[in-house]
């Protein structure tokens, strides 16, 4: 038998516990850590630790929040592409509901929690649905990658499947969902000195340390490591073809260099989200490979790097919708208008909805707007209505 310690990892926050292994057993036992091992800079990281978690939630909520709004409310704001960002919005927005509260909660009372019945089922749920959102971000990245793929890529091709967003929700949260399942079935609640606690128990899944590193392992390649491989991939293509070639269609030389714009900074933005988002999970994932493979290493760590490792990650879900105002004239624009119209006390009018898209008159499927040009009926001139990237669209 032997005793050691380690960061007990629930994938989106780390917390001190002791273990103890019974190998004749194969099975580890949680005990809940002395007061004399929580250093006074703990003690005083936790006022700023809850004002920074404080500032993400109401920056996650609020951003996420409206982009949905201005997407949803928006006709002209309904194409596939944001669409399925509003899926991710809705993801982070659950990442802040969940993950952001459990993480706060065993920063400041361990694992503490509530028992009976309720308090089984709410450890299942929480620590289910505080994975969840990470799996859900990344693969509606996949499916956001593979929409612009074809989009640009083919143009004249009609992907059906893209067409149909809600079929792709629900494919994104039932896979989701099916691989972060196990994290929900190895949480449960002990008693420990007549208090409950709320944290994994992987012996569910055979030998406990063997079950954990397999999940988190598997957790790295399907969530991370894999689909940004793929979704690299995907966009060395797509930036080939909108920086080597012109766009495809018989659009006049002015409306085709506004639809090449368009298509890059839309290019642009997504790949910068997805650039984010793997710096921000990266040192998560750092620490799980740590834990798992060098605990004496991990156990080196100081307090602050722990937390602060956590952290970045968790920063990813508050800093997506400003990301999509900061680098798109669209969404912008729409956010400007959702502001000045609360200023004045009035609702905002609707934007004219986009036409819809695979128009045969232009013979492409990004472009594909039969009004974004007036034909004079005396000189049978071409005249622009409106803003380049109001007259194509998203």
């Amino acid at each position: 038998m032997s005793w050691y310690s380690y960061f007990s990892v629930n994938g989106v926050f780390s917390n001190t516990f002791y273990f103890y292994q019974n190998h004749s057993s194969d099975r580890v036992h949680q005990f809940h850590p002395p007061r004399t091992y929580v250093s006074v800079m703990e003690e005083d990281g936790k006022i700023a630790f809850t004002i920074v978690y404080v500032i993400l939630f109401l920056a996650a909520f609020v951003g996420n929040v409206l982009v949905i709004f201005v997407v949803l409310r928006r006709p002209g704001m309904k194409s596939p592409t944001n669409l399925l960002l509003v899926n991710m919005a809705v993801a982070d927005l659950l990442f802040a509901l969940f993950v952001y509260p459990l993480a706060l909660t065993r920063y400041h009372v361990r694992g503490l929690w509530i028992g009976g019945s309720f308090g089984a089922f709410s450890c299942h749920a929480m620590f289910f649905m505080s994975h969840l959102p990470i799996a859900g971000s990344t693969t509606t990245l996949i499916f956001i990658a593979l929409e612009r793929f074809f989009a640009i890529k083919f143009p004249h091709k009609v992907i059906k499947i893209f067409r149909k967003v809600w079929i792709i929700t629900l494919v994104i949260w039932l896979s989701s969902a099916v691989l972060m399942m196990p994290v929900g079935i190895a949480a449960n609640t002990t008693e420990k000195n007549g208090k409950t606690y709320c944290d994994r128990d992987w012996s569910a899944f055979g030998y406990p340390a063997k079950a954990q590193r397999t999940f988190y392992d598997a957790t790295f390649v399907v969530t991370y490591a894999a689909p940004l491989l793929f979704m690299a991939i995907l966009y060395a293509v797509i930036c080939h073809k909108l920086w080597r070639h012109h766009a495809p269609g018989r659009l006049t030389a002015h409306a085709q260099h506004n639809s090449m714009l368009h298509k890059r900074q839309v290019v642009r933005m997504l790949i910068t989200v997805v650039v984010v988002f793997a710096l921000c999970w990266l040192p998560t994932h750092v620490q799980h490979f740590v834990i798992t493979y060098f605990p004496e290493v991990h156990a080196d760590f100081s307090f602050v790097t722990m937390v602060t490792m956590n952290l970045i990650g968790h920063t990813n879900p508050a800093i997506n919708p400003y990301l999509l105002v900061g680098l798109n004239i669209r969404y912008r624009n729409e956010f400007f208008r959702l502001f000045r119209g609360a200023r004045l006390g009035v609702v905002p009018m609707a934007t004219p909805p986009r036409p819809a898209e695979n128009m045969p008159e232009l013979g492409t499927r990004e472009s594909g707007t039969t009004s974004s040009l007036v034909m004079s009926t005396q000189g049978l001139r071409c005249l622009p209505v409106t803003k380049p990237w109001k007259i194509i669209g998203w």
